[in-house]
């Protein structure tokens, strides 16, 4: 009898797989860990990763086709390069970015039309000459743009998003150089987007707010700047590669089942993601 049972349990080591288990310091209460099976993975550069980790308004986007969709009501782990991680279940596919302003247009003085200079905008943090222009973007339809002569850094006007933690926001605006070497936008105190160009172009940059962030206009070198039809949308959906997220799985709670609280949101060194079977 107790051959039989020996032999009943070396066949069920054989043909039971050993699953993987992760543990992640850093979330509240007993931590998360994972117990299922690898379904497929891959790396993710900052400059294709779109993360909304905000309660009600979670989701994941790294532009590729099938990449995520292909795997409804499966758990998804995203790790940055420091090997921390966030994780929660698939829900569904997105169907296209939608927005909601913060600064865009006549809100917050966006297009720098009112005022000269431009009201709302500060330039007095570190010398900058502030002043309206008339040189509308090209395309525009207003008649000024606000001109920055740099002051004693690159950080030439600001003003405050009023963005919150986790929210994934979309910014930028027209830029163009006059003097300048290069001019653009920055939210907070880490993710920039700078350009050279001397005529007047959009640029623009994807970001994870860890707060309420100034939106900074750049310019870099020595000279003036000039810059037009400024926005910092909240990005509210997920594109068509992209996928919504709830807490557990087929739930209606849009969150993240957990968060290690040292997660970068927006790391230079990219990501890693892996999908996990959920029966």
């Amino acid at each position: 009898m107790k051959k039989l049972l020996m032999l009943i349990l070396l066949s069920l080591l054989l043909v039971t797989p050993l699953y993987a288990q992760t543990t992640m310091s850093g979330v509240s209460g007993s931590g998360f860990w994972i117990n299922k099976v690898a379904i497929a993975s891959g790396s993710v550069t900052l400059a294709n990763s779109r993360i909304s980790a905000v309660n009600g308004i979670a989701f994941y986007d790294i532009g590729v086709a099938n990449a995520l969709t292909d795997y409804l009501n499966h758990l998804l782990v995203v790790k940055d390069s420091a090997k921390r991680a966030i994780q929660g279940y698939i829900k569904a596919a997105g169907t296209g970015e939608t927005f909601s302003n913060l600064i865009s247009g006549s809100t917050l003085n966006g297009n720098m039309e009112t005022g000269d200079p431009p009201t709302g905008w500060i330039g007095t943090d570190y010398g900058t000459t502030l002043s309206g222009a008339a040189d509308e973007r090209t395309g525009g339809s207003g008649i000024q743009s606000l001109n920055a002569i740099r002051g004693t850094q690159d950080y030439a006007a600001r003003q405050s998003s009023g963005s919150a933690a986790n929210q994934l926001l979309f910014f930028g605006g027209y830029m163009k150089n006059i003097t300048s070497t290069t001019a653009g936008f920055q939210l907070g105190a880490s993710v920039a987007v700078l350009d050279s160009s001397a005529d007047w172009k959009l640029i623009s940059v994807y970001i994870t707010a860890t707060g309420n962030h100034n939106l900074w206009m750049m310019v870099t070198g020595s000279g003036n700047g000039r810059f037009d039809d400024v926005f910092v949308r909240r990005v509210l959906t997920p594109s068509a590669t992209g996928v919504t997220i709830t807490s557990t799985k087929g739930g209606a709670t849009f969150n993240w089942e957990a968060k290690d609280a040292s997660f970068n949101y927006n790391d230079a060194s990219g990501y890693t993601y892996t999908i996990y079977a959920v029966q």
